[in-house]
């Protein structure tokens, strides 16, 4: 098996695992396992709906004045996307969970 088959299948059963890697394969292991980590984070988020401080009020059926509430008291996670209040699905479920 190939340093890159153990590390994509991450099912290492044995207790104690003793590899020999040369600097180089060690620096590419490290490298392909950071750009697989970002790859799959970025996938994750682009997958996420965006909501507008209006568009999240309407989802949770809420004024928007209890949005701002809610942000202030840290019960709802936002982000700011160039100035704006925004988001995520993630975020309104989890608000929903709170309420």
């Amino acid at each position: 098996m190939t340093l890159n088959e153990l590390s994509e299948k991450g099912n290492i059963n044995a207790t104690n695992v003793s590899i020999t890697l040369t600097g180089e394969d060690l620096k590419t292991l490290i490298q392909e396992t950071v750009q697989r980590t970002i790859s799959q984070t970025l996938q994750k988020k682009e997958l996420e709906k965006i909501y507008s401080k209006k568009e999240a009020a309407e989802y949770l059926n809420v004024s928007q004045p209890t949005i701002d509430r809610w942000r202030d008291q840290k019960r709802i996670n936002y982000s700011k996307i160039g100035g704006k209040v925004t988001f995520t699905e993630t975020d309104l479920i989890e608000a929903l969970q709170k309420k």
